[in-house]
């Protein structure tokens, strides 16, 4: 039996040191003074290069919190803004290899309200990559898919007013029990109010679009549907 043991995921989220949990600057111009202050949290698990690769990613996102310390000090009695930045990763799921981490990301510069994304990353243990959208569809089917992500998600999309001509499939996706699941960010294919719209294609639609590793593989249930 030469059947690949691969490890079950233990993650656990953490608040990373930061140099800087707050960056002021003083007005220059037209800019305010204001303050910005950092909550950035990663995730720690029993695989060391998914580790390395959260570290590298939000030190290179979030510079101004790792980069030189900020010496610039506001009064409280100053009159200047408040503004937040914070990210979160989570554990999504694990199926044998593939494994999905959800990360969040917010701010509040002033306006109405915050603003916020939320990506997936998706990796393969066995390759010890992170997964593109070009890793798990076979050559020359993202046409193929898209169609599919239109017709499955119709309702929706007439629902968000979506340019079905500009439509195009997410880079930011992630595998789910039954299907792939496309994720946009707030006003990419619909207004404020949808939040992140997710278009999603069952893998039933799937078997010759997508390579068979990245599949699931799920139980049989033809027979019990006979009594559904």
């Amino acid at each position: 039996d030469n059947e690949l043991i691969l490890p079950a995921i233990w993650a656990k989220p953490y608040k990373m040191a930061v140099v800087n949990t707050k960056v002021c600057q003083i007005a220059i111009q037209e800019d305010s003074a204001g303050c910005t202050i950092y909550d950035i949290q990663s995730i720690k698990t029993n695989i060391d290069w998914i580790n390395q690769y959260y570290d590298h990613q939000m030190k290179k996102q979030y510079q101004a919190a790792f980069g030189e310390k900020n010496t610039v000090q506001l009064e409280v009695s100053d009159d200047h803004h408040e503004y937040y930045v914070g990210s979160q990763v989570r554990f999504k799921n694990q199926n044998y290899q593939i494994v999905t981490f959800t990360k969040y990301d917010v701010s509040y510069s002033g306006g109405a309200h915050h603003q916020y994304h939320i990506s997936y990353d998706t990796f393969d243990l066995q390759t010890k990559k992170k997964l593109a959208l070009t890793d798990i569809l076979k050559a020359d089917s993202q046409a193929k898919v898209l169609a599919l992500a239109k017709r499955y998600n119709e309702a929706e999309l007439i629902e968000y007013g979506t340019d079905l001509e500009a439509l195009h499939l997410s880079d930011n996706f992630y595998l789910a029990e039954d299907g792939l699941v496309f994720v946009y960010a707030p006003y990419e294919i619909a207004a404020w109010v949808f939040g992140t719209p997710e278009l999603f294609v069952p893998y039933a639609e799937l078997k010759h679009l997508m390579h068979a590793d990245y599949i699931p593989v799920l139980p049989d249930d033809s027979l019990s549907q006979k009594f559904m």
